[in-house]
């Protein structure tokens, strides 16, 4: 899935996913974001999460934990 159409398609489907995931947490920094990005060599579109961490490791654990979710909800997106 390299189109920016599935790309996109497949982050509104997570972020819907980890708003429910999230319901009620409190970053201490910056909330973890997803969007779609071009490859310039490969031409092709792929998902990149960012995230500024701070003094809470609470922000960095929950963020490993949404990877380790999205992981096994949906097997293509983590790389």
């Amino acid at each position: 899935m390299s189109d920016k159409t599935s790309v996109t398609s497949l982050a509104a489907c997570i972020c819907d996913y980890l708003g429910a995931l999230l319901h009620g947490f409190i970053w201490h920094r910056d909330i973890f974001e997803l969007k779609t990005a071009k490859d310039p060599v490969a031409e092709n579109w792929f998902l990149e999460g960012r995230m500024r961490v701070g003094d809470s490791a609470d922000d960095e654990w929950c963020t490993v934990w949404l990877l380790r979710e999205i992981s096994s909800k949906w097997d293509l997106a983590i790389r």
